[in-house]
């Protein structure tokens, strides 16, 4: 990205790419929750939520997550922030006590190109560790809501209107979802801009090479190998998975040490570019500058630890 008018015509993308799934994602929530479409699932949902005690009126969020469509997801969760469902704790529980079902999202989107990088095999097995991942989150989130002493209630949620006709619950859908929608869209272009500004002024790349450079002294730990594609990892998660499979195939690297390798870089890649471009930008976009913050900090907390526990049950298996 090397010029103004390329910023612009990115920060349109971005912004046209929101508008779209914000507003798709609000309307079908509205009408799921608001029509009363729901309750014919009410009995799988309740068994879906029952292990962390979701109230099922979240379920239009949660099933967005579980499609990969993050954005959708939270949108209809600042939705229901700004009619007073959900409070700031609320939101932080849900995030985390979801982790089981909306871990199913990540590996969708994951899941594919890990697969043929890594093989069936290994790829099932590190794809089964991603998941273990978003277990514990759910054990976290239980453990913090029991410190916390909080809990996901509906607050004021009346459940649905019912209001006779599709066509008129539809025009009311729509509104609902572009007014909510306008509402967030100049915190979202402001974020969006600072981000792709920082891009241009290699922020981002000056920081992973900091990282590389930080990464140094863990040489003595591990193999030149693992070096390498825990470096990688932490700038391309993607081309980790076939350097390592590469290194791999050359007997440089144990099945074990690559599975530690692509964690850890995961890990530090999550902790640092991946909490400065995509974390805390994506929840500075929607949510109020402090609350956006803790999700970002407390979600990266969450997955360092359930990663440095997965990696020392790696290691002493």
């Amino acid at each position: 990205m090397g010029s103004l008018a390329e910023i612009i015509e990115e920060l349109m993308k971005y912004t046209s790419l929101f508008l779209i799934a914000s507003i798709v994602g609000l309307f079908i929530a509205c009408l799921l929750n608001e029509g009363g479409f729901m309750r014919r699932i009410d009995g799988v949902i309740k068994a879906l939520f029952k292990p962390v005690g979701l109230p099922t009126f979240l379920a239009p969020a949660v099933i967005s997550a579980m499609v990969n469509a993050y954005r959708a997801e939270h949108m209809i969760i600042y939705d229901y922030y700004t009619k007073g469902y959900l409070s700031d704790d609320g939101i932080i529980l849900y995030v985390l006590v979801s982790g089981y079902l909306r871990g199913f999202g990540a590996l969708l989107h994951v899941g594919p190109i890990v697969l043929v990088a890594l093989g069936p095999m290994l790829g099932a097995e590190y794809l089964a560790l991603l998941y273990i991942r978003y277990v514990l989150f759910s054990i976290m989130g239980l453990i913090y809501g029991r410190i916390k002493r909080i809990s996901i209630e509906a607050r004021g949620y009346t459940g649905s209107m019912n209001s006779g006709r599709i066509t008129h619950l539809s025009h009311i859908c729509l509104i609902r979802s572009v007014k909510v929608t306008l509402r967030v869209l100049p915190r979202f272009m402001v974020i969006i801009a600072i981000v792709l500004t920082l891009e241009l002024v290699k922020a981002f790349t000056l920081l992973t090479g900091y990282m590389v450079e930080v990464i140094g002294p863990l040489s003595t730990l591990l193999s030149p190998a693992a070096i390498t594609v825990l470096v990688t990892a932490i700038a391309s998660p993607s081309s980790a998975y076939f350097v390592g499979s590469s290194l791999l195939s050359k007997g440089l690297l144990s099945t074990k040490i690559l599975l530690i390798s692509l964690l850890l870089g995961s890990m530090v890649g999550g902790l640092t570019i991946g909490l400065t471009r995509h974390s805390l930008p994506f929840y500075l976009s929607i949510y109020p500058p402090r609350l956006a913050v803790r999700i970002a900090l407390i979600q990266a907390i969450a997955d360092a630890v359930s990663i440095m526990l997965i990696t020392i049950i790696i290691i002493i298996t």
